[in-house]
């Protein structure tokens, strides 16, 4: 689904149209229907590309480090922070990997304070797994990778549960059944 935005430059009046497919893909801007500048994906966009208006104005289009359009024109900000739904999302899904790796990391030291080693090799274990995916997603824009760090929470979760229950004390001490 393609995203369409029109900006004005305040100097001149002009008014441009820009247009991207998903991810940022084929970012185009157009003036009066020409293709003034046209970017075919976020890593020509990261790069800073360089458009001339018809009254000569010079345009700087980029990506900032949050995946977010920024358009420049004669030292002026034109645009700030336009973003890319798909990245948008992205973005928010990574800052919850995140905060779920990072809870990990503090549930797993607790665990190590507690001197239950096999618990806090789960949740450390998660807790990095899950940091590595987000940096992925972050960095490549695939929601495959937030898909499976989705997964290894849901299914680590329940197992970090089990293996607080003392059962893993249990079969070290041969008992082999779990204490109610």
């Amino acid at each position: 689904m393609p995203h369409q935005q029109t900006i004005t430059i305040p100097s001149t009046n002009e008014s441009l149209d820009l247009s991207w497919d998903r991810n940022w893909a084929n970012f185009t801007i157009r003036q009066n229907g020409r293709v003034l500048c046209q970017m075919k994906d976020r890593k020509d966009l990261r790069v800073a590309g360089r458009a001339v208006t018809q009254a000569g104005k010079v345009l700087v289009p980029m990506l900032n480090q949050d995946d977010y359009l920024e358009i420049w024109c004669g030292g002026r900000e034109l645009l700030s922070g336009a973003g890319n739904g798909d990245i948008n999302y992205i973005a928010k899904a990574c800052g919850a990997i995140k905060f779920c790796g990072y809870s990990s990391i503090v549930v797993g030291i607790f665990f190590i304070l507690e001197g239950r080693m096999w618990v806090s090799v789960t949740f450390f274990s998660m807790a990095i797994s899950c940091l590595f995916l987000a940096w992925r997603a972050a960095e490549t824009g695939k929601r495959i990778y937030l898909q499976i760090a989705f997964y290894l929470c849901l299914i680590a979760a329940p197992f970090g549960r089990l293996l607080s229950r003392d059962i893993i004390e249990d079969i070290n001490n041969g008992i082999g059944a779990a204490k109610d």
